[in-house]
């Protein structure tokens, strides 16, 4: 195989591998379905819809914690080409790079959910050519790469003894997750009750105890979304602490198959 072609074709891996775009009119989305976009897990599920067949093509986002020097990992004939490439991974990494068949949009659904993954919808494909796939992929993972370190950078750091003080001991630390999460829900009784005798040093008392819980618990339980409904005035707002509630127990007792159903009622009940 002529020298020429081997160049070629090592030097479009890397380019893949580090995520540097190829030039392309951009056609990605990068629509929340589940998650904050100006609070980026780090980690989604991306997908796309091919808009000829209406078929879905989903890959899993991953932005690296720890800086990649993906030049410590190839062999030294290949130093130059990693060098040129400046051998950091950037942004965030496709994995696969090339996004694969999925059932259906519920089945990405449950998985965000199970996971507490972000998911993403990058928009409509004119083509599942690979070249189209790939390269949509790894424009969304860069800009998920970019959204996450922007909000990691825009975020102050804790030290220890801020950290200790903040979270100090608590008779929580030696519950078991169910009870953390029923613990959880006799708190918003207790907002709600407050909230009705117009006791205000009892909803803040309330609130300081879920905010300790809820430094115990998962992230996928939004504690603080519970606190915000309790203390919404509108009419809605008691159904949707309803169903923020039993969408705890589905993730306790993990009945993900009903989790879709009730994450649709809670985005029409939203504000």
């Amino acid at each position: 195989m002529p020298v020429g072609e081997v160049d070629t074709n090592v030097t479009r891996g890397l380019r893949l591998a580090s995520f540097v775009p190829i030039c392309y009119t951009s056609m990605v989305n990068m629509n929340y379905e589940a998650g904050d976009p100006r609070a980026p897990r780090g980690h989604a599920l991306l997908y796309f819809r091919i808009a000829r067949t209406g078929s879905l093509v989903a890959s899993y986002l991953v932005a690296l914690p720890i800086p990649l020097d993906l030049s410590r990992y190839m062999p030294p004939m290949f130093s130059g080409l990693m060098a040129e490439q400046k051998g950091m991974a950037q942004g965030a990494m496709p994995v696969p790079p090339l996004p694969e068949a999925v059932e259906s949009h519920a089945f990405l659904r449950r998985l965000a959910a199970l996971r507490n993954d972000d998911l993403l919808f990058g928009g409509d494909l004119a083509s599942d050519s690979p070249d189209q796939l790939m390269m949509s992929a790894a424009e969304a993972a860069q800009r998920y790469g970019a959204a996450y370190d922007s909000y990691v950078a825009a975020t102050p750091a804790v030290n220890r003894a801020e950290y200790d003080s903040t979270y100090p001991p608590s008779p929580y630390d030696d519950l078991s997750e169910g009870d953390r999460v029923r613990e959880l829900v006799k708190l918003i009784g207790n907002i709600q009750y407050a909230r009705e005798g117009g006791d205000e040093r009892h909803i803040v008392e309330a609130e300081r105890e879920i905010r300790r819980l809820g430094s115990r618990l998962p992230e996928k339980y939004r504690a603080n979304d519970l606190v915000a409904a309790v203390k919404n005035a509108e009419s809605t707002s008691n159904e949707l602490v309803r169903l923020l509630i039993e969408r705890c127990f589905r993730l306790l007792n993990e009945e993900y198959e009903a989790l879709p159903a009730i994450e649709e009622r809670i985005r029409a009940l939203r504000p």
